[in-house]
């Protein structure tokens, strides 16, 4: 029972560092952060621009894919309104004008399923915004003066990790 008393005081004594600096983090006052300094700052801006041409090419291919998508799916759509039309009114010997556009919209429409161009629109268009959503990330946490910025050490890992992540998972342009 003695053991139990004894348990009761514990004194724990923190010696507290008298340098004091700016760079030291709050919650651990012998951890010392990376310095912003230029080269560093060169870093994060290669990988901002890195992210606004991507994200520049995506939005190309998004544009293109989607034009793609509409030029190869729209006639399946249009074409069968025409011929709904039309057809009853065309002589008998124009009987094989229904199998020929029949057979024109298959060849599309086979093609966009092939191609998928709705499925790259939607990806690309995604990707795009994705790298500029962390290229404005970058853009706003430069745009403080550095005494306002997170501990680089931290930034950077959030943006190569993010950054990363957008080109290992980006589909193909």
């Amino acid at each position: 029972m003695s053991n139990e008393h004894e348990l009761d005081e514990i004194h724990i004594n923190i010696k507290e560092d008298s340098k004091k600096s700016d760079s030291s983090s709050k919650d651990d006052p012998n951890r010392e952060e990376m310095p912003w300094d230029s080269k560093r700052e060169e870093f994060v801006w290669k990988i901002h621009k890195d992210c606004l041409q991507k994200s520049a090419a995506y939005d190309t291919a998004s544009r293109s894919a989607k034009k793609k998508y509409t030029r190869y799916a729209l006639p399946g759509v249009v074409v069968p309104i025409i011929m709904s039309v039309v057809s009853p009114h065309l002589p008998q010997d124009y009987s094989y004008v229904d199998g020929i556009a029949l057979a024109g919209i298959a060849v599309l429409n086979g093609l966009n399923t092939f191609f998928n161009f709705g499925k790259k629109f939607s990806n690309y268009n995604e990707f795009s915004g994705k790298y500029a959503d962390l290229a404005g990330y970058i853009s706003v946490e430069m745009s403080k003066s550095k005494r306002y910025r997170i501990a680089l050490d931290v930034f950077l890992e959030r943006i190569t990790t993010k950054k990363a992540y957008l080109d290992n998972n980006s589909p193909f342009l």
